[in-house]
């Protein structure tokens, strides 16, 4: 390419290390985001299987409500994050394609 057009191939190598730079970063942020996202899932997973074994005592104490205000609180910020997330997905794989 130097020999065909010296400039040319500078126009078309000089966003490279700017295209690279920008992978990597929004790579990491994705990757950031899926591992929180995993392990709120997780967190939230285990707490409704003990909740759910432990009902009897949910019940007697009369803390259904706190529960369910507990769990929508959860659920609205696990919806938040997932939606966060695909975003950025979205504009990283459309920018590729």
């Amino acid at each position: 390419m130097i020999k065909k057009d010296a400039l040319l191939t500078l126009y078309v190598l000089t966003p490279l290390p700017i295209l690279a730079f920008t992978i990597y970063y929004v790579n990491n942020i994705i990757n950031k985001r899926s591992e929180h996202i995993q392990h709120s899932l997780a967190v939230s997973l285990r707490t409704r299987r003990n909740l759910y074994s432990g009902i009897r005592v949910i019940k007697s104490f009369v803390q259904e409500n706190a529960m369910f205000r507990f769990f929508e609180k959860n659920s609205e910020e696990y919806r938040k994050n997932a939606t966060d997330l695909a975003k950025i997905e979205s504009i990283y794989f459309l920018q590729w394609d």
